[in-house]
């Protein structure tokens, strides 16, 4: 299996986490993990179309 890297992405609030998956879906990515209610450390999981891996976590 090919090496991966894996992606982290940071924003500042709820709203800008809801318009991130709005657009990964919207570019075919997939939601593969939805913690976004957690009030400590809210994130989403995705998968591009390829299925390489990365977080959105607000911060």
């Amino acid at each position: 299996m090919p090496q991966q890297l894996h992606l982290d992405l940071r924003v500042d609030t709820v709203e800008e986490l809801d318009a991130v998956r709005d657009r990964a879906l919207e570019l075919g990515g997939e939601l593969r993990f939805d913690r976004s209610d957690d009030p400590d450390e809210p994130l989403r999981v995705f998968t591009d179309p390829a299925g390489h891996t990365f977080c959105v976590i607000v911060v």
